[in-house]
């Protein structure tokens, strides 16, 4: 059994999938911005106050990011077996099978030769 194409390809430029809860926070925040401009200025205190702020909220979506990730593989046996036996199953009928993995964003359709 091997798997005879993608049935489509997402864009995997990020090896991290993010939760809309941090994305919005980055958007939101967004405390790096200027901290470069208002040192040039001279602006000592403000650019001291947006790497502070910067240092915070990349700490915090990283806490975020990782306790996604921790949640995500945690049901990781459990859809191995799935597709173990998926794909055991479509060999042993002759039939197709399609496993959609999402963590590669990869969508892959099995056939028995």
């Amino acid at each position: 059994m091997k798997a005879l194409q993608y049935c489509s390809q997402i864009d995997r430029s990020s090896l991290l999938t993010l939760s809309a809860e941090v994305w919005n926070d980055l958007k939101r925040k967004n405390a790096s911005e200027g901290i470069e401009v208002a040192y040039r200025k001279g602006q000592y205190a403000q650019s001291k106050v947006k790497v502070a702020d910067s240092e915070l909220l990349l700490t915090d979506s990283y806490e975020k990011a990782k306790t996604n990730l921790k949640e995500y593989f945690n049901s990781y046996p459990v859809w191995k077996n799935w597709v173990d036996r998926t794909i055991r199953e479509s060999s042993k009928n002759q039939n197709y099978s399609i496993i959609i993995d999402k963590y590669s964003r990869k969508c892959l359709v099995y056939h028995a030769d």
